[in-house]
Protein backbone atom coordinates (compact mmCIF):
# COMPACT_ATOMS: atom_id res chain seq x y z
CA UNK A 1 0.00 0.00 0.00
CA UNK A 2 1.21 3.59 -0.50
CA UNK A 3 3.30 4.98 2.40
CA UNK A 4 1.19 6.62 5.06
CA UNK A 5 -1.98 4.68 4.25
CA UNK A 6 -3.08 2.46 7.14
CA UNK A 7 -3.64 -1.16 6.29
CA UNK A 8 -7.34 -1.97 6.16
CA UNK A 9 -7.96 -5.17 8.11
CA UNK A 10 -10.38 -7.12 5.95
CA UNK A 11 -9.59 -10.76 6.79
CA UNK A 12 -10.00 -12.48 10.14
CA UNK A 13 -10.50 -15.83 11.84
CA UNK A 14 -12.19 -15.99 15.24
CA UNK A 15 -12.44 -18.94 17.66
CA UNK A 16 -15.12 -19.24 20.32
CA UNK A 17 -14.44 -21.90 22.95
CA UNK A 18 -17.63 -23.23 24.53
CA UNK A 19 -18.68 -25.87 27.06
CA UNK A 20 -21.55 -28.32 26.71
CA UNK A 21 -24.34 -27.39 29.16
CA UNK A 22 -25.51 -30.96 29.70
CA UNK A 23 -25.00 -34.50 28.39
CA UNK A 24 -26.07 -34.54 24.78
CA UNK A 25 -25.67 -36.49 21.55
CA UNK A 26 -24.61 -34.61 18.42
CA UNK A 27 -25.97 -36.37 15.36
CA UNK A 28 -25.69 -33.66 12.73
CA UNK A 29 -22.99 -31.32 11.50
CA UNK A 30 -24.51 -28.27 13.26
CA UNK A 31 -23.23 -26.03 10.47
CA UNK A 32 -26.55 -24.32 9.75
CA UNK A 33 -27.15 -23.70 13.46
CA UNK A 34 -23.69 -22.20 13.89
CA UNK A 35 -24.18 -20.00 10.82
CA UNK A 36 -27.39 -18.72 12.48
CA UNK A 37 -25.34 -18.07 15.63
CA UNK A 38 -22.89 -16.10 13.52
CA UNK A 39 -25.69 -14.00 12.06
CA UNK A 40 -26.95 -13.32 15.59
CA UNK A 41 -23.52 -12.16 16.73
CA UNK A 42 -23.13 -9.94 13.66
CA UNK A 43 -26.65 -8.56 14.09
CA UNK A 44 -25.84 -7.43 17.64
CA UNK A 45 -22.88 -5.42 16.30
CA UNK A 46 -23.96 -4.41 12.79
CA UNK A 47 -27.61 -5.23 11.93
CA UNK A 48 -27.36 -4.05 8.33
CA UNK A 49 -24.32 -6.28 7.73
CA UNK A 50 -26.15 -9.32 9.14
CA UNK A 51 -29.05 -8.70 6.76
CA UNK A 52 -26.66 -8.33 3.82
CA UNK A 53 -24.85 -11.57 4.61
CA UNK A 54 -28.13 -13.41 5.09
CA UNK A 55 -29.50 -12.11 1.79
CA UNK A 56 -26.37 -12.18 -0.40
CA UNK A 57 -25.86 -14.74 -3.15
CA UNK A 58 -23.54 -17.71 -3.26
CA UNK A 59 -20.37 -15.89 -2.18
CA UNK A 60 -20.60 -14.38 1.30
CA UNK A 61 -17.82 -12.52 3.16
CA UNK A 62 -18.28 -14.83 6.13
CA UNK A 63 -17.73 -18.51 6.93
CA UNK A 64 -18.86 -20.67 9.82
CA UNK A 65 -17.58 -24.01 11.09
CA UNK A 66 -19.54 -26.95 12.35
CA UNK A 67 -19.39 -27.90 16.02
CA UNK A 68 -15.71 -28.73 16.47
CA UNK A 69 -13.93 -30.75 19.11
CA UNK A 70 -10.24 -31.51 19.03
CA UNK A 71 -9.11 -31.55 15.42
CA UNK A 72 -12.38 -32.02 13.59
CA UNK A 73 -16.16 -31.88 13.46
CA UNK A 74 -17.74 -33.64 16.44
CA UNK A 75 -20.38 -36.32 16.14
CA UNK A 76 -21.55 -38.44 19.07
CA UNK A 77 -21.87 -38.04 22.81
CA UNK A 78 -20.83 -35.07 24.92
CA UNK A 79 -20.77 -34.92 28.69
CA UNK A 80 -21.66 -31.81 30.66
CA UNK A 81 -18.70 -29.43 30.59
CA UNK A 82 -16.99 -30.96 27.57
CA UNK A 83 -15.07 -28.32 25.65
CA UNK A 84 -15.88 -27.63 22.00
CA UNK A 85 -15.16 -24.75 19.66
CA UNK A 86 -16.61 -22.92 16.70
CA UNK A 87 -14.80 -20.76 14.15
CA UNK A 88 -15.97 -17.81 12.10
CA UNK A 89 -13.99 -16.04 9.41
CA UNK A 90 -14.48 -12.63 7.85
CA UNK A 91 -13.65 -11.64 4.28
CA UNK A 92 -14.53 -7.93 4.39
CA UNK A 93 -13.56 -4.99 6.59
CA UNK A 94 -17.12 -4.55 7.87
CA UNK A 95 -17.35 -8.21 8.88
CA UNK A 96 -13.98 -8.07 10.64
CA UNK A 97 -15.10 -4.97 12.55
CA UNK A 98 -18.33 -6.67 13.70
CA UNK A 99 -16.46 -9.75 14.91
CA UNK A 100 -13.99 -7.54 16.76
CA UNK A 101 -16.81 -5.72 18.53
CA UNK A 102 -18.31 -9.04 19.59
CA UNK A 103 -14.90 -10.34 20.72
CA UNK A 104 -14.08 -7.26 22.77
CA UNK A 105 -17.49 -7.11 24.42
CA UNK A 106 -17.26 -10.80 25.36
CA UNK A 107 -13.68 -10.53 26.63
CA UNK A 108 -14.65 -7.56 28.82
CA UNK A 109 -17.65 -9.43 30.22
CA UNK A 110 -15.64 -12.56 30.99
CA UNK A 111 -12.87 -10.50 32.57
CA UNK A 112 -15.37 -8.91 34.94
CA UNK A 113 -16.64 -12.32 36.06
CA UNK A 114 -19.73 -12.40 33.87
CA UNK A 115 -21.26 -15.52 32.38
CA UNK A 116 -21.58 -15.39 28.60
CA UNK A 117 -23.62 -17.86 26.60
CA UNK A 118 -24.34 -18.47 22.94
CA UNK A 119 -27.37 -20.27 21.55
CA UNK A 120 -26.78 -23.15 19.17
CA UNK A 121 -29.83 -25.10 18.01
CA UNK A 122 -31.99 -23.84 20.90
CA UNK A 123 -29.37 -24.77 23.51
CA UNK A 124 -27.29 -22.28 25.51
CA UNK A 125 -23.57 -23.08 25.59
CA UNK A 126 -21.28 -21.29 28.03
CA UNK A 127 -18.48 -19.30 26.41
CA UNK A 128 -15.04 -19.92 27.91
CA UNK A 129 -12.92 -17.72 25.65
CA UNK A 130 -13.03 -15.75 22.41
CA UNK A 131 -9.70 -15.40 20.60
CA UNK A 132 -8.33 -14.67 17.17
CA UNK A 133 -7.12 -17.84 15.50
CA UNK A 134 -3.35 -17.36 15.27
CA UNK A 135 -2.50 -21.04 14.74
CA UNK A 136 -1.12 -20.64 11.19
CA UNK A 137 -1.56 -17.07 10.03
CA UNK A 138 -2.53 -13.84 11.82
CA UNK A 139 -5.98 -13.88 13.32
CA UNK A 140 -6.55 -10.50 11.67
CA UNK A 141 -4.93 -9.67 8.39
CA UNK A 142 -5.59 -7.98 5.05
CA UNK A 143 -5.63 -8.93 1.41
CA UNK A 144 -2.76 -6.48 0.90
CA UNK A 145 -0.68 -8.14 3.62
CA UNK A 146 -1.17 -11.54 2.00
CA UNK A 147 -0.01 -10.03 -1.28
CA UNK A 148 3.04 -8.46 0.38
CA UNK A 149 3.85 -11.79 2.04
CA UNK A 150 3.96 -13.49 -1.37
CA UNK A 151 5.24 -10.69 -3.58
CA UNK A 152 8.97 -11.49 -3.57
CA UNK A 153 9.22 -14.97 -2.06
CA UNK A 154 10.70 -17.91 -3.87
CA UNK A 155 7.48 -19.87 -4.39
CA UNK A 156 7.28 -23.44 -3.19
CA UNK A 157 7.12 -26.09 -5.88
CA UNK A 158 5.03 -28.36 -3.66
CA UNK A 159 2.65 -27.84 -0.77
CA UNK A 160 -0.15 -29.57 1.11
CA UNK A 161 -3.63 -28.58 2.20
CA UNK A 162 -5.43 -30.13 5.15
CA UNK A 163 -9.20 -30.32 4.76
CA UNK A 164 -10.64 -30.17 8.29
CA UNK A 165 -14.34 -30.44 7.48
CA UNK A 166 -16.27 -32.13 4.69
CA UNK A 167 -15.30 -30.49 1.41
CA UNK A 168 -16.99 -30.85 -1.94
CA UNK A 169 -17.47 -29.01 -5.22
CA UNK A 170 -20.11 -28.70 -7.90
CA UNK A 171 -18.71 -29.35 -11.37
CA UNK A 172 -20.73 -29.70 -14.58
CA UNK A 173 -23.92 -29.80 -12.54
CA UNK A 174 -22.90 -32.64 -10.22
CA UNK A 175 -21.31 -32.79 -6.77
CA UNK A 176 -17.63 -33.76 -6.97
CA UNK A 177 -16.15 -34.86 -3.61
CA UNK A 178 -12.45 -34.99 -4.55
CA UNK A 179 -9.65 -32.35 -4.44
CA UNK A 180 -9.15 -31.94 -8.18
CA UNK A 181 -6.62 -29.10 -8.49
CA UNK A 182 -8.66 -26.94 -10.85
CA UNK A 183 -11.64 -27.15 -8.48
CA UNK A 184 -9.62 -26.49 -5.32
CA UNK A 185 -7.70 -23.52 -6.67
CA UNK A 186 -10.49 -22.32 -8.93
CA UNK A 187 -12.70 -22.06 -5.84
CA UNK A 188 -10.07 -19.96 -4.07
CA UNK A 189 -9.52 -17.75 -7.12
CA UNK A 190 -13.25 -17.12 -7.53
CA UNK A 191 -13.62 -16.14 -3.88
CA UNK A 192 -10.59 -13.86 -4.01
CA UNK A 193 -12.00 -12.08 -7.09
CA UNK A 194 -15.43 -11.84 -5.44
CA UNK A 195 -14.19 -10.00 -2.36
CA UNK A 196 -11.23 -7.84 -3.34
CA UNK A 197 -9.76 -5.94 -6.27
CA UNK A 198 -6.21 -6.43 -4.92
CA UNK A 199 -3.91 -8.51 -7.11
CA UNK A 200 -0.41 -9.87 -6.81
CA UNK A 201 -0.01 -8.81 -10.41
CA UNK A 202 -2.48 -7.82 -13.11
CA UNK A 203 -2.60 -11.17 -14.87
CA UNK A 204 -5.61 -12.00 -17.03
CA UNK A 205 -7.95 -14.21 -15.02
CA UNK A 206 -8.26 -16.75 -17.83
CA UNK A 207 -4.48 -17.21 -17.88
CA UNK A 208 -4.44 -17.78 -14.14
CA UNK A 209 -7.19 -20.37 -14.43
CA UNK A 210 -5.33 -22.18 -17.23
CA UNK A 211 -2.25 -22.30 -15.00
CA UNK A 212 -4.29 -23.67 -12.09
CA UNK A 213 -5.78 -26.32 -14.37
CA UNK A 214 -2.69 -27.50 -16.22
CA UNK A 215 0.30 -26.68 -14.01
CA UNK A 216 -0.86 -28.19 -10.69
CA UNK A 217 -1.10 -31.92 -10.04
CA UNK A 218 -1.88 -34.03 -6.99
CA UNK A 219 1.32 -35.69 -5.76
CA UNK A 220 -0.12 -37.57 -2.79
CA UNK A 221 -3.07 -37.74 -0.44
CA UNK A 222 -4.47 -39.21 2.76
CA UNK A 223 -8.19 -38.69 2.36
CA UNK A 224 -11.39 -40.28 3.56
CA UNK A 225 -15.05 -39.79 2.84
CA UNK A 226 -16.75 -37.36 5.20
CA UNK A 227 -20.52 -37.13 5.07
CA UNK A 228 -22.09 -33.77 5.78
CA UNK A 229 -25.13 -34.59 7.93
CA UNK A 230 -27.94 -32.05 7.95
CA UNK A 231 -30.50 -31.65 10.71
CA UNK A 232 -33.39 -32.95 8.62
CA UNK A 233 -31.58 -36.15 7.70
CA UNK A 234 -30.05 -34.78 4.51
CA UNK A 235 -26.53 -35.91 3.68
CA UNK A 236 -23.86 -34.85 1.22
CA UNK A 237 -20.65 -36.70 0.44
CA UNK A 238 -17.40 -34.79 0.90
CA UNK A 239 -13.85 -35.56 1.92
CA UNK A 240 -11.43 -34.71 4.73
CA UNK A 241 -7.71 -35.30 5.11
CA UNK A 242 -4.57 -34.06 3.45
CA UNK A 243 -3.71 -33.60 -0.21
CA UNK A 244 -0.28 -32.68 -1.55
CA UNK A 245 0.16 -30.75 -4.79
CA UNK A 246 3.10 -30.11 -7.11
CA UNK A 247 3.56 -27.19 -9.47
CA UNK A 248 4.65 -28.23 -12.95
CA UNK A 249 7.16 -26.09 -14.78
CA UNK A 250 5.68 -27.26 -18.10
CA UNK A 251 2.40 -28.75 -19.32
CA UNK A 252 2.65 -31.33 -22.11
CA UNK A 253 -1.04 -30.81 -22.88
CA UNK A 254 -0.64 -27.07 -23.42
CA UNK A 255 2.59 -27.50 -25.37
CA UNK A 256 0.65 -29.68 -27.79
CA UNK A 257 -2.65 -27.79 -27.98
CA UNK A 258 -1.85 -24.16 -27.03
CA UNK A 259 1.90 -23.71 -27.46
CA UNK A 260 1.87 -19.90 -27.46
CA UNK A 261 -0.09 -19.78 -24.21
CA UNK A 262 2.18 -22.42 -22.67
CA UNK A 263 5.23 -20.38 -23.61
CA UNK A 264 3.72 -17.37 -21.83
CA UNK A 265 2.93 -19.39 -18.71
CA UNK A 266 6.44 -20.83 -18.61
CA UNK A 267 8.00 -17.41 -19.08
CA UNK A 268 6.04 -16.02 -16.13
CA UNK A 269 6.09 -19.23 -14.09
CA UNK A 270 7.34 -17.53 -10.91
CA UNK A 271 4.52 -14.98 -10.94
CA UNK A 272 1.88 -17.66 -11.44
CA UNK A 273 3.47 -19.79 -8.73
CA UNK A 274 3.36 -16.84 -6.32
CA UNK A 275 -0.33 -16.44 -7.12
CA UNK A 276 -0.85 -20.09 -6.15
CA UNK A 277 1.04 -19.47 -2.89
CA UNK A 278 -1.18 -16.46 -2.26
CA UNK A 279 -4.32 -18.55 -2.76
CA UNK A 280 -2.97 -21.21 -0.37
CA UNK A 281 -2.64 -18.53 2.33
CA UNK A 282 -6.10 -17.18 1.51
CA UNK A 283 -7.65 -20.61 2.15
CA UNK A 284 -7.06 -20.05 5.89
CA UNK A 285 -9.74 -17.37 5.85
CA UNK A 286 -11.93 -18.21 2.86
CA UNK A 287 -12.49 -21.94 3.06
CA UNK A 288 -12.72 -24.05 -0.09
CA UNK A 289 -15.62 -25.36 -2.13
CA UNK A 290 -19.32 -25.37 -1.33
CA UNK A 291 -21.31 -24.35 1.75
CA UNK A 292 -18.49 -22.65 3.64
CA UNK A 293 -21.12 -20.70 5.59
CA UNK A 294 -22.59 -24.00 6.81
CA UNK A 295 -19.43 -25.61 8.14
CA UNK A 296 -18.06 -27.26 5.01
CA UNK A 297 -14.73 -26.62 3.30
CA UNK A 298 -12.57 -25.60 6.29
CA UNK A 299 -9.02 -26.03 4.97
CA UNK A 300 -5.54 -24.60 5.26
CA UNK A 301 -1.88 -25.37 4.63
Amino acid sequence: MPPGNPTIIDLAALLIHIRAPRPTHIYNHMGRAIFRLGLTLLDACDPALAVDIHDEGAEKPFTASGLMRGEGVHFGDLEEGDLCWVRFTALSAATVAALERYRQTTVDSLASGGIVTVEIDHTLWQVQAVVWDESRLPGRCSYQQLIDRNREVEPARSFALTFRSATTFRSSGVVFPLPRPDLVFGSLLNRWIAFTSHRLRDLPEDQVMVFLTHHIVISGYRLETATYKGKQGSTEAGFVGEAAFDLLRASDHLKKHQPELEALLRRDFVWFARTVSLLVDFAYYSGIGRKTTNGMGMAWA
